[in-house]
């Protein structure tokens, strides 16, 4: 199956000055007057090409609601999908990442990738074109290195949506395959890109999570340490500005596109987000969220106790100074 390659590579945002105007994206191919994404998405160049691992590649350079660069990579293989293109494919996107990475001055180590495959619609059934190439599809989508059966491809393949009966989109956790006409593409890619956006910004506030854990870990022994030292004061802001991020930006985004009826868009929206597993990612940073809530308000409550007993030691301790005080007084006037 040849077919055009889409790289989607995803990198923290670092503002560096080459962000332009903000720029609308492609319309859904089938959503209501109302639908609204909710995203700014803003651009850095228009179509540019560059050399990777001595392939020709065509790039545009987004940034989603200043959080996240989305490269969006283009080029074409020489020989059909399969195993015998994995290792190109990695020495394209490896070549391609590193020099994003340079250009951008990016050093932090976490990305999101995606591999699309465009295929331009023919008179043959596409879920016919999909069974017969299962194998070859599963193993370049998942860069597989090992053999893989016709009955574990087919299953790794069945999250499919149809536009209409000779068009089809693919959904898979490490790639998808989307076969319509020509031009046709770009709706279903910016629904992609939103659902990497989410899933990589889900990533970003689970690593947040994880510094500030550490962070209150190592003020506790601080504090052991260091009797009235006190827990950072931001923590509780960041679990606020967190959990407003997951209620705002968020929630926005799920109701735009998953609560619009029968409508393609959402249908394929759907199985973008149950592939992705973006609900159990939320399950997850909405517990985090909860165990850091609780740990900060034991720590402030067992540091109020800690006061308390200072205090009540300071007191009983006190009053036995004046006691003795007293008594040493009394007998030197009894004397």
């Amino acid at each position: 199956m040849e077919s055009e390659i889409c790289y989607l590579l995803l990198l923290p945002y670092k503002a560096n000055g080459k962000v332009g105007p903000a720029v609308s994206i492609a319309s859904p191919k089938d959503a209501p007057y109302f639908f609204d994404m909710g995203i700014e998405v803003r651009s850095t160049w228009g179509d540019r090409k560059m050399i990777a691992a001595g392939t020709a590649v065509r790039v545009k350079l987004q940034v989603l609601d200043d959080l996240v660069w989305v490269a969006d990579c283009r080029y074409r293989l020489d020989a059909p999908v399969g195993t015998q293109v994995i290792a190109q494919k990695e020495e394209i996107h490896a070549a391609i990442q590193t020099q994003l990475r340079q250009e951008l001055d990016i050093e932090d180590e976490l990305a999101e990738e995606f591999t699309i495959l465009l295929k331009e619609k023919e008179d043959d059934d596409p879920d016919g074109l999909v069974d017969r190439n299962e194998v070859d599809l599963v193993s370049f989508l998942r860069s597989l290195k090992r053999p893989i059966s016709k009955k574990d491809a087919a299953g790794a393949l069945h999250s499919r949506v149809r536009y209409s009966t000779d068009e089809l989109t693919l959904v898979d956790w490490s790639g998808a395959l989307i076969i319509c006409g020509a031009g046709d593409f770009e709706p279903d890619i910016e629904l992609l890109k939103v659902g990497k956006f989410q899933l990589f910004r889900y990533r970003l506030i689970d690593r947040d999570l994880q510094q500030m854990l550490h962070q209150i870990r190592t003020e506790i022994t601080a504090r052991r340490r260091k009797l009235f030292r006190r827990p950072p004061s931001r923590t509780i802001r960041e679990i606020v500005q967190k959990r407003l991020e997951l209620l705002l930006d968020f929630e926005e985004i799920d109701q735009s596109l998953l609560m619009i009826g029968d409508w393609y868009s959402a249908e394929l929206y759907t199985l973008i987000f149950k592939r992705f597993s973006l609900s159990e990612w939320k399950q997850i940073i909405e517990g985090k969220l909860n165990s850091l809530e609780s740990i900060h308000s034991a720590v402030e409550e067992n540091l109020r106790f800690s006061w308390f007993r200072w205090i009540d030691f300071i007191v009983y301790w006190g009053w036995a100074v004046l006691m003795v005080i007293y008594f040493i007084q009394l007998f030197i006037d009894l004397q």
